[in-house]
């Protein structure tokens, strides 16, 4: 490439390489579970740091990196914000996670407005993702025909792929579907072919994902994005969707019976054939419609009209319809309505957190703080890392500054795209802007009512198109930009915080992880220096705290070493304080306390477990346990009436229960979802063991 400077955007088009690498980063994150993970996503956001830091020195002196959109500034603002919320988060370790994340979007999205903008560059990096959303089908096929391990891609009759959520990659396979659907436009024979057959394995994967949420949209979205396509691209996406309707039809049924069969291995054909019937239709129908050429005022104005009313007759037609889809597929459309107990019980998740909000209303709890409070805040005992609303979730975590940040940053944008889309006189350009708008507005839409987002593979995925669509449009006057030389300071900032941060992250995660491996392999002071280590480069984590405290005990009792234990009890103190919301942490510290003979910590934890998780049937397990052994030892001392009060307490945890059961059934619609607290048999039989010793005294 030339070492020309495009004046009107100012980054230097001779860093092809640095291209590269982007394409990279828009392409891995779906293969590994979505970036959900830690695991995965932590050296995720070392590489974009990496990547941004060689972009930024290149081109430090060019236009591009004094320039902010408004909407990469109301992300950086988001930033800041997550940075406020967790100087005061509930969980600064949950919260700098989370924080870190934005920084990774903003990165991306920086760097594809640079470094995308311009046609060719654009088709790349949307082949790209379509290429790899091609792969992940091919996971989630294989997947439910058994022919791929990959845990939890395939779960309940439902395909999740890579996501291992079956909504999420229902709206993922939608996205890349629009995608699918502009490039073809624009390809000729083998690959217009391969894209054809793409675009099937989309629409087949959207399908069988089972998510009735991305199902509503693609009438919403895919309606949109037909009325503002160009006549050439409204005539693909019509022999495209109907060449992947009429493909599903002829193996959906034949499909759904290798599912249930024990031999799968014939499922491979019916996909292959569905594919292949839904390429046949869209060239059979391609060529139909350039011999009759119809006029443009038919696609345009006809085909919406029958667009809207096909759903209605399909309605009003409802049972022949659905007699001729398959069992589960016919039973996932029929329960799509406003009462179904999915809708019912996300309404509780919403309510519970307005409860949060409204204790943390103007910073919020900090990153994770749904995670973190729910257990206290909850209606009833369901269990649930995530609010099911993205937003929901960003306005507990930051408050209702972060939730209106939020909202003005996503506003801008849809604004500044629809003006892009109106100045675009290249028709090419404007259906490429068309088709990443219908992405990003199907997964914004979905994301109202699920935890998409939350998967880091889909943000960047997100971010990353509304950086293509900027740097695509950014020749036009209309797109809205703060020039200051500072602004690439601010990048370059968030870049050094991310790497540091990540850096120090990973080595803290990768000493805990061999600090397990080596305690399971009975090497205790190795592992020791491990969790250290651990503790050292991560001291908000209250995980690796309690690893060390566990083991540092250990350690220290058998040498005897009363320094050791002390310094353990001190670990195990601070882990219980900043982990009040880890269910397994804190329930598994009243013996740690107990074994070293300190009755009144083992007593507060029990007070934490119970106001943290009261409506958990295991807390009353680990309560009536542990207190039954201290009102053992105030009896072996002969403190009768400090054993009393603490049987008495064991006593009434049945009571509580049911105090608490009435609360659940007084608050909520009861319906198979709702789950209730249980008095299980270790916690009857301690109750009954403590009633026998009350009455002996």
């Amino acid at each position: 490439m030339s070492g020309k400077t495009k004046k009107s955007f100012g980054v230097k088009e001779n860093v092809s390489f640095i291209f590269y690498a982007l394409l990279l980063l828009l392409w891995y994150p779906p293969f590994f579970r979505g970036l959900f993970f830690q695991k995965e996503l932590v050296p995720t956001h070392i590489i974009t740091a990496i990547v941004f830091f060689i972009y930024y020195m290149i081109n430090r002196k060019e236009e591009s990196l004094k320039k902010f959109t408004w909407t990469e500034a109301g992300l950086f603002l988001l930033i800041l914000t997550y940075g406020i919320s967790t100087s005061m988060a509930v969980s600064k370790n949950l919260s700098i996670q989370e924080t870190l994340k934005y920084m990774n979007y903003f990165l991306i999205c920086v760097m594809a407005r640079g470094l995308v903008n311009n046609k060719k560059r654009v088709d790349m990096a949307l082949i790209t993702l379509v290429i790899g959303g091609g792969i992940v089908m091919m996971i989630g096929i294989g997947a439910a025909l058994e022919s791929i391990d990959y845990n939890g891609a395939f779960v309940g009759g439902m395909m999740n792929s890579t996501f291992q959520y079956h909504n999420t990659f229902g709206i993922y396979c939608l996205a890349m579907l629009f995608l699918s659907y502009v490039l073809g436009c624009d390809m000729k024979d083998k690959s217009r072919y391969a894209m054809s057959g793409l675009s099937f394995m989309f629409f087949f994967g959207f399908i069988f994902s089972y998510s009735r949420g991305a199902w509503v949209l693609l009438p919403v979205t895919g309606l949109l994005y037909y009325i503002l396509a160009p006549v050439k691209y409204k005539r693909s996406f019509i022999t495209y969707l109907l060449g992947n309707l009429i493909g599903l039809a002829v193996v959906m049924k034949g499909f759904s019976n290798v599912l249930q069969a024990t031999d799968k291995s014939a499922g491979w054909l019916w996909v292959i054939a569905g594919l292949l019937v839904s390429v046949a239709v869209e060239v059979l129908l391609e060529r139909v419609l350039d011999k009759i050429n119809l006029k443009e005022k038919i696609y345009a104005v006809l085909v919406p009209i029958l667009a809207v009313f096909i759903p209605i007759v399909a309605v009003l037609f409802r049972e022949p319809v659905i007699k001729l889809l398959p069992a589960t597929l016919a039973e996932r459309l029929e329960s799509i309505s406003l009462g179904t107990e999915t809708v019912t019980e996300r309404t509780v998740f919403y309510t519970d957190a307005f409860k949060i909000i409204k204790n943390y209303p103007i910073f919020g709890t900090g990153g994770g703080g749904w995670n973190a409070l729910y257990k206290m805040y909850q209606s009833y005992a369901y269990n649930s890392t995530q609010a099911h609303s993205y937003f929901m979730q960003v306005w507990v975590e930051t408050g209702a500054v972060g939730i209106l940040i939020l909202s003005g940053t996503l506003l801008v944008y849809l604004y500044q795209a629809y003006k892009i889309y109106r100045n675009c006189e290249d028709k090419d350009i404007k259906a490429r802007h068309v088709a990443i708008a219908a992405a990003v507005l199907s997964i914004l839409l979905h994301s109202i009512i699920d935890f998409d987002l939350s998967l880091s593979a889909v943000s960047i995925i997100l971010w990353g198109l509304i950086g293509i669509q900027y740097g695509l449009g950014m020749d036009q006057s209309v797109v809205r930009v703060i020039k200051r030389e500072q602004t690439k300071y601010l990048a370059v900032s968030a870049t050094c915080v991310l790497f540091v941060v990540s850096l120090v992250s990973y080595i803290a995660m990768d000493a805990a992880g061999q600090g397990l491996r080596l305690a399971r392999s009975n090497k205790i002071e190795e592992a020791q220096g491990h969790f250290k280590t651990a503790v050292l480069f991560n001291p908000w984590s209250p995980t690796y705290l309690a690893d060390y405290a566990n083991i540092t005990n250990a350690i220290g009792q058998s040498n005897k070493d009363a320094s050791l234990i002390q310094e353990s009890l001190e670990a195990m103190d601070e882990a219980v304080s900043i982990g009040k919301y880890e269910y397994v942490l804190v329930a598994n510290s009243p013996a740690f306390y107990l074994k070293n003979g300190q009755r009144d910590k083992a007593i507060e934890a029990i007070a934490i477990l119970e106001k943290h998780h009261p409506l958990n049937s295991d807390t009353y397990e680990v309560k009536t346990e542990a207190l039954l052994v201290i009102a053992d030892s105030y009896l072996k001392q002969n403190e009768g009436d400090q054993a009393k009060l603490l049987l008495n307490e064991v006593i009434e945890v049945e009571n509580k229960i049911n105090a608490l059961n009435q609360k659940i059934k007084d608050t909520v619609e009861i319906n198979n979802m709702v789950r209730f607290v249980e008095i299980t048999p270790i916690t009857g039989a301690n109750i009954a063991k403590a009633k026998t010793m009350f009455n002996k005294l």
